[in-house]
């Protein structure tokens, strides 16, 4: 099983492959970073690039899968005014800057 410190080492590594995609900043908070996941866990990463700006939401995270490479799922994918409105409200956004680390 990975330790957090393997998990932040791939965030890191993934980190330097994303940032061809205008990435502005990378979160990576959850279950990973704290230490307290399974196996099966995902990725709780917020991925926020001025390339997202008209994509619509469900389709942002395609390009990032390409780039990812990596074998566990990750999510939330969002523009930089998005996330500088939504880290006003309760939410993933906001939890994910409370409890997480910019990559």
């Amino acid at each position: 099983m990975q330790t957090r410190d393997e998990n932040l080492k791939i965030m890191r590594r993934s980190a330097k492959r994303l940032a061809g995609l205008g990435i502005v900043k990378l979160v990576f908070f959850g279950s990973r970073y704290a230490g307290v996941f399974t196996r099966e866990s995902d990725f709780d990463i917020l991925v926020v690039s001025k390339a997202f700006a008209g994509v619509p939401f469900l389709n942002r995270a395609a390009g990032v899968y390409r780039v990812w490479n990596e074998k566990y799922p990750l999510e939330v994918c969002f523009t930089f005014e998005e996330v500088e409105q939504l880290k006003k409200r309760p939410g993933v956004v906001r939890e994910a800057f409370k409890a997480g680390i910019v990559v």
